[in-house]
């Protein structure tokens, strides 16, 4: 390595510590053949793409501002165990959810469990369907996962108006649950 690619390098990795934009470009640019044959060799047989494993770790250096290099070797060997630790990580959490899945499914309440959920969705339903109906859309949306802009949007009517027909709408169900709630309980017992 010459005296100029020298300061070059150092030029370079002293822009990326201060987290500018164009060196960040070009230490990606040197490293990502590397790095990604790297990722691709950790992650052969995973479902885990080995562009996005540079990325994430990329994302993650650059947004960790402490992380300071005082060379583009460094900046390779960072990366290089970032990029390992990252596959592990992803592995254990993989390794975690088929256990958690392989539990749910051998799990024999698993039935009653989809039966209470499926009862207590009806009685919701019901419940809902006794609402003025503006607050029973509102809240039927907002059930469904939609997003307060979204149901605004949907309904033609204003961001605010969503918030103060879910309100509404939670309001005179929390009265109306008090007295069902009482009610199950008592059928409850019963079975006992």
């Amino acid at each position: 390595m010459t005296a100029q690619t020298k300061v070059r390098e150092g030029h370079v990795v002293a822009r990326f510590n201060s987290r500018d934009v164009g060196a960040f470009g070009e230490v990606y640019s040197a490293l990502y053949e590397h790095l990604h044959h790297f990722a691709a060799t950790v992650c052969r047989g995973s479902s885990l793409p080995p562009d996005d494993i540079v990325h994430d770790v990329f994302i993650k250096v650059w947004a960790r501002r402490g992380v300071r290099f005082t060379s583009l070797d460094g900046i390779r060997a960072y990366m290089l165990t970032s990029i390992r630790h990252h596959f592990y990580n992803h592995a254990i959490h993989e390794r975690h959810t088929a256990e958690y899945r392989r539990r749910l499914e051998a799990d024999e309440d698993l039935f009653v469990v989809q039966m209470v959920d499926g009862g207590l969705r009806a009685w919701l339903n019901q419940a809902v369907d006794t609402l003025p109906a503006e607050c029973g859309e509102v809240l039927r949306y907002h059930l469904e996962g939609w997003r307060v802009n979204e149901i605004a949007e949907r309904m033609n009517i204003s961001e605010r108006t969503v918030h103060n027909r879910k309100a509404e709408a939670t309001e005179l169900l929390r009265s109306q649950f008090d007295k069902d709630a009482l009610m199950i309980i008592i059928l409850m017992a019963g079975n006992l």
